[in-house]
């Protein structure tokens, strides 16, 4: 911040941070008693859009810089087909599977859908199989045998599904090296 202050003379950046189980709250009460930011971290933005409280992208940043975001993080930073948000901290997922252990249970492709990935660790479950992860707990549909999956979706950072070569885990199911 202070080498941006040194750049931009007469700028003055006031960092605050504010815990995202209170974001709501805060964004709100910023709103109303307008002191709103002049830039926020929030993923939220469609109802300040609809009620024209904020900025279209292209009205605060140079056509070059959106041109950049690849199409599907600007999609979804778009209210009614206008980009608002600047998706910076967007990022894709990749999900693994394990081919043999979906052959074994009767499912010849990956799932599609969170439902269908339900679906399936609900099947290798009932196999007798363990899927492991935050969610095998309650086989909430987030995570199978053979998948690298977190509690919100899968925690590699890119951008297909399918199964490729390589391994995530070993032949017993257990995390590899």
């Amino acid at each position: 911040m202070k080498d941006f202050e040194a750049r931009n003379s007469g700028y003055k950046v006031n960092l605050g941070v504010v815990d995202w189980e209170q974001m709501d709250s805060k964004v709100k009460t910023y709103i109303q008693t307008k002191q709103q930011p002049d830039v926020l971290n929030y993923n939220k933005f469609s109802d300040f859009a609809r009620d024209d409280l904020i900025y279209k992208a292209d009205e605060a940043v140079s056509p070059k810089l959106l041109d950049d975001y690849l199409p599907l993080f600007a999609d979804q930073a778009k209210y009614k087909g206008v980009q608002y948000g600047l998706p910076f901290i967007s990022s894709a997922r990749l999900f693994f599977y394990n081919k043999e252990i979906f052959s074994k249970v009767g499912v010849a492709a990956p799932p599609t859908s969170w439902a269908e990935v339900e679906a399936v660790a609900k099947k290798i479950k009932t196999a007798g199989g363990h899927p492991p992860g935050p969610a095998a707990r309650d086989v909430g549909g987030t995570a199978m045998k053979g998948a690298m999956v977190g509690p919100v979706g899968p925690t590699a950072e890119a951008g297909r599904v399918g199964g490729g070569a390589g391994s995530v885990v070993d032949q017993t199911g257990r995390p590899g090296a």
